[in-house]
């Protein structure tokens, strides 16, 4: 199978599962799918739904895999000789850091996950009302709607 890479570490993700890496850019992907450069890859639900690709793709996951991740560094030295009292403010900065990011990845994952399936809902509406002519009545976000907002 050939993978799409982007990186040394997604060209180490297709070895793993036993495929090719080939390297494409996310504004080729659906070209590359369609001429059968590449035969599957892994990225975010939204690169997906942006790019098009899910017309030339028989299985779709959301993993939540490619969430974004940052990370609050200090020079150990640095930190050293700072005095204790100075050594505590940045430790407790640190942690206070560490849980606003958690709860704002949980946040960007929960509207990751809502946007993703109003656009995989939308191209299925619109995959079945061109072959068939059924159009469904306006609604709300499916996932918004299940977890009781209007």
């Amino acid at each position: 199978m050939k993978w799409r890479a982007y990186s040394p570490s997604t060209s180490r993700i297709a070895e793993l599962v036993g495929a090719q890496p080939v390297t494409a850019q996310a504004a080729e992907l659906s070209q590359a799918l369609a001429t059968g450069v590449i035969e599957s890859y892994r990225s975010s639900g939204s690169t997906g739904f942006d790019t098009k690709t899910l017309e030339h793709l028989k299985y779709f996951a959301d993993a939540q895999a490619w969430l974004p991740k940052n990370a609050v560094l200090i020079n150990k030295a640095a930190f050293d000789a700072l005095d204790t009292p100075t050594q505590a403010v940045l430790l407790r900065a640190g942690a206070d850091a560490e849980t606003r990011g958690r709860a704002d990845l949980l946040v960007y994952g929960h509207r990751h996950l809502v946007a993703t399936a109003d656009g995989l809902i939308a191209h299925i509406v619109d995959f079945v009302s061109q072959r068939t002519g059924w159009r469904p009545q306006p609604h709300a976000s499916v996932l918004t709607r299940s977890r009781g907002n209007p």
